[in-house]
């Protein structure tokens, strides 16, 4: 009988220590997954901000074009800002326990929404005005320029402190992904995942 406990506690501790070594196995492959997730982020800002950095520089030369009197009406490229698409999918813990960066993200993706919907809207204007307006006359083109000049400033404004937000949050998502997770910040994600909306 005693063979047969004795047996019984060794399986059972065999059993336990098997879950510690899973769960620690979880635990390395999520941290994995997580610093890969934010370094990915991290490319994507690299590349939309080189992206941004073109457009803007399109845009205001357009805008020092037209307020000279020229024409130089070029098609402007969007930023597609793909790093929230990347991050939210799972959002990584060390991002979640950051709520300051958490905002930063958000507020990356809503100008980069912004930037490109302006882009948007300057392309159909740009190629549908001169259908829309009766008394359209190539040879006066003050008012379709400075409407046009209009979405480039407004294009190179967003640009401009889109560009600054993803300066500040490119090395900052690096960091985080390069970072490993302390104890404090499982129970900061945990009280984070609890305010997160369900469904």
């Amino acid at each position: 009988m005693a063979a047969l406990l004795a047996g019984g506690a060794v399986a059972t501790f065999a059993f336990l220590l098997a879950q510690v070594a899973a769960s620690v196995r979880e635990r390395r492959s999520r941290a994995t997954r997580e610093a890969r997730v934010l370094r990915a982020a991290a490319e994507e800002v690299a590349s939309s901000r080189a992206t941004l950095d073109k457009t803007r520089k399109e845009a205001e030369g357009e805008i020092e074009a037209l307020s000279g009197g020229h024409q130089k009406l070029n098609p402007l490229t969007p930023v597609q800002q793909k790093a929230w698409t990347v991050l939210v999918a799972e959002v990584p813990d060390p991002l979640l326990a950051d709520d300051a960066l958490l905002a930063n993200v958000r507020e990356m993706a809503h100008l980069a929404s912004e930037v490109d919907e302006a882009i948007r809207s300057r392309e159909n204007f740009r190629l549908l005005y001169p259908f829309l307006d009766p008394e359209y006359d190539a040879a006066k083109l003050e008012r379709y320029n400075n409407l046009l000049g209009g979405y480039d400033q407004l294009i190179a404004q967003k640009g401009k402190r889109l560009s600054r937000l993803m300066e500040e949050l490119e090395p900052a998502l690096r960091s985080l992904g390069a970072s490993s997770s302390p104890k404090s910040l499982r129970a900061r994600v945990t009280e984070r995942r609890k305010e997160l909306p369900r469904g």
